[in-house]
């Protein structure tokens, strides 16, 4: 990325940095970074498609499983070194530290020949809130 920043470059990064783990979808992204002008949602859907390329942001499936949405990945989170688990319920990204599936990353390398991105990974289930919700 260059050293040139526009406006609306810093807005979107600094929006994401002051909600680094919520989920946004483009429609609330643009609604928050230029609420008067909807023109500028072509330009926000670029800077965030370059921001998920080189690994600033995460790309996943909405709630609805149909919509996508959007959550800080960049510095700092080393979502590049663990798994996630994503509630099916309430929409919660857990970042998943675990050494078993660092075992099974390291399985799938070995004994399949085929290497995980970690960052791209997550796991669809119901989180423990979300159980006890439903008891």
């Amino acid at each position: 990325m260059s050293m040139y920043k526009t406006k609306q470059q810093r807005q979107l990064l600094d929006f994401f940095l002051k909600n680094i783990s919520s989920q946004f979808t483009i429609n609330e992204i643009v609604s928050q970074i230029c609420p008067d002008d909807g023109a500028g949602k072509s330009t926000i859907y670029r800077r965030i498609s370059k921001m998920v390329e080189d690994g600033t942001l995460m790309k996943l499936r909405g709630e609805d499983g149909k919509s996508t949405v959007y959550q800080y990945s960049g510095e700092g989170t080393d979502c590049g070194e663990h798994f996630h688990l994503k509630c099916t319920s309430c929409g919660k990204l857990i970042h998943l530290n675990c050494s078993q599936l660092d075992d099974i990353r390291t399985h799938i390398s070995d004994d399949h020949d085929f290497t995980v991105d970690v960052k791209k990974t997550v796991l669809y289930g119901i989180c423990s809130d979300c159980k006890k919700d439903k008891e």
